[in-house]
């Protein structure tokens, strides 16, 4: 953004906090305690708004409360991040432009603002949000500001589409834990680093991992549901099959969930993949049961056994773990589209001419998708580490290439691809790089070729 800040009302309502490296959101009932946070950002150089969503960094620091924040248009734009006070800041509109449900689970949070950035881009192309708690739960969220030196606030605009899709949503989990039977079943385990799954034939050795999602922050027409676990087999050999189970009571707590409490789960396997050795994302498909859930009550429970009682433990990163946390990823279900997109991020200043010229446009990228499965990059956006998923389709040797938005080649790489499906990582972080929007292409002597749009926090 342009500006950020918090501010804060009684006692503080004359004191700035723009220089903050976070701002907080919070509605109380006792003068002085409530927060809100402003932004400001430029549109300059946006030729079109497809779609735009605001992107915040954080969580609910109060402890497992989940709290909606709600963003306001601000028409007056001439707040600075070193001026504004509670006294001083401009009065939002009174109709909320969307809103998203924060837990205490470290995450991008997004805000779907369409409408409003559409209505400034044809006025003063300078747009202006106030953040604030909904309701009046007296508790803090935190978020990462642009004086922050990674996760900043971001407006993510999609400047044109064809078929108007958005992207994968990825969501973590709000509530994971593994439970163990035999002597252990009255133990919580929900404060682990580590969640374990094991199927064994002897009592006390079995563990089954539980994990829930919230679908709050899916606003698209569900396509396609992965759940993704971090981990490894442990315990060496040859892959362990593991099922994962829907379950529909949602009620079960992270804090207190034992063998002896945990709900049953459902007695079909909703699908299954070969965990190895190899320390690395996971997936499995539950595209049918997370639909179910979202005209439900928008809330996903997952149970992870090895129903073949293989008596080996597969290790995975719970929340609690500092990075490669459970995901659910949800596909834009409503059409096939090809999308330029432009990430406004806070160290990111100059013309945004880039988007439409350079070496890779909107009609490029188009050309580029083929009749065979394509590759996925995840997490997009990325921080440290990339992961390429090949299809099974894919093998033999490839040219990997990022080039930035003006068209300069950044980094280049030949890998080998195994056939039968291979999971490539990259660590982004060594590379470098600016925050911003970046093309990745793979190539190879054959001539298949594939681009795809990279964005890097």
């Amino acid at each position: 953004p342009l500006a950020d800040a918090s501010v804060r009302d009684g006692a503080y309502s004359g004191k700035n906090y723009g220089d903050d490296t976070s701002f907080l959101v919070k509605s109380s009932p006792n003068s002085g305690f409530s927060r809100e946070a402003y932004l400001k950002f430029s549109l300059s150089g946006v030729p079109k708004v497809g779609k735009a969503k605001l992107r915040i960094y954080g969580r609910s620091v109060s402890g497992n409360s989940s709290v909606t924040v709600g963003c306001y248009a601000v028409n007056d734009d001439s707040w600075t991040e070193p001026g504004i006070t509670w006294s001083t800041a401009p009065v939002s509109l009174t109709t909320v432009l969307g809103s998203v449900l924060v837990t205490n689970s470290q995450q991008y949070y997004e805000i779907d603002v369409t409408s409003f950035v559409r209505s400034q881009l044809s006025g003063d192309k300078v747009v202006s949000f106030v953040l604030k708690d909904v309701g009046t739960s007296d508790k803090t969220m935190e978020f990462h500001s642009r004086e922050n030196p990674q996760d900043r606030p971001q407006l993510l605009i999609l400047t044109d589409s064809v078929g108007g899709s958005t992207g994968p949503t990825t969501v973590n989990t709000v509530a994971d834990a593994s439970v163990r039977d035999g002597s252990y079943a009255t133990k919580n385990y929900g404060s682990d680093g580590s969640l374990l799954v094991k199927g064994s034939p002897k009592v006390g050795f079995s563990r089954n991992t539980y994990l829930r999602f919230p679908l709050s922050s899916v606003s698209t027409t569900i396509g396609t549901a992965k759940v993704r676990v971090y981990g490894r087999n442990t315990s060496g050999g040859s892959g362990v099959k593991m099922d994962v189970y829907g379950l529909d009571n949602d009620t079960w707590g992270e804090g207190t969930i034992t063998w002896n409490t945990a709900p049953a789960a459902q007695t079909i396997s909703l699908g299954s993949v070969t965990v190895t050795d190899q320390a690395q994302y996971y997936e499995i498909d539950v595209t049918n049961y997370v639909k179910s859930q979202a005209s439900g009550d928008k809330v996903v429970s997952l149970v992870l056994k090895d129903a073949g009682n293989a008596d080996k433990i597969l290790e995975f990163n719970s929340k609690e773990n500092g990075q490669y946390p459970p995901q659910l990823v949800v596909t834009d279900g409503s059409q096939p589209m090809t999308t330029l997109s432009r990430q406004i991020t806070p160290a990111e200043q100059q013309p945004d001419s880039a988007i439409t010229s350079g070496a890779y446009s909107l009609e490029e990228a188009s050309d580029n998708i083929h009749n065979f499965e394509s590759p996925k990059l995840y997490p997009n956006p990325v921080h440290n580490r990339l992961t390429i998923e090949f299809p099974t389709a894919w093998q033999g040797a490839y040219n990997i290439q990022i080039i930035d938005g003006g068209g300069r080649l950044q980094s280049t790489e030949k890998v080998r691809v195994r056939p039968g499906g291979y999971n490539l990582g990259i660590n982004i972080g060594e590379l470098k790089l600016k925050p911003g929007i970046y093309f990745l292409k793979l190539n190879n002597s054959s001539g298949r070729s594939e681009t795809f749009k990279l964005f890097i926090n």
